[in-house]
């Protein structure tokens, strides 16, 4: 069984700079976002509130495939059911898709990286 740490050492690069592990270690401390540990796996999410809907974004998910699919997630869609979220999100690599086969995709995420003008 790997430990969180090392998982999140694991997760931390695929999120392109947004997170490091002591930021993701303090928003569950902070209780900004929730961890979700399995035995060989770990989901983070969060609450994303908008005018008319609470929607559960799954933010990093890293480990055991079968087990974040066949155990995690649906505890974390029970919990979001339970917190009034209407819908659970996850931005993540193509291989979700072939997994995750009760999502859609309503849109594409695309990134590009800006140069600062600062320096």
């Amino acid at each position: 069984m790997r430990t969180t740490d090392e998982l999140l050492e694991r997760g931390v690069p695929h999120l392109r700079g947004t997170h490091t592990v002591e930021d993701l270690k303090q928003a569950i401390v902070d209780g900004e976002v929730q961890l979700w540990r399995g035995r060989d796996s770990i989901l983070i999410t969060e609450v994303s509130v908008y005018p008319r809907m609470r929607v559960c974004r799954i933010v990093l998910a890293v480990g055991d495939m079968a087990e974040l699919v066949d155990e995690v997630e649906p505890t974390v869609c029970a919990w979001a059911r339970e917190n009034q979220c209407s819908r659970v999100e996850i931005t993540g690599r193509r291989g979700w898709q072939r997994v995750l086969q009760e999502y859609t995709q309503p849109h594409l995420t695309l990134s590009k990286e800006l140069e600062s003008d600062h320096g």
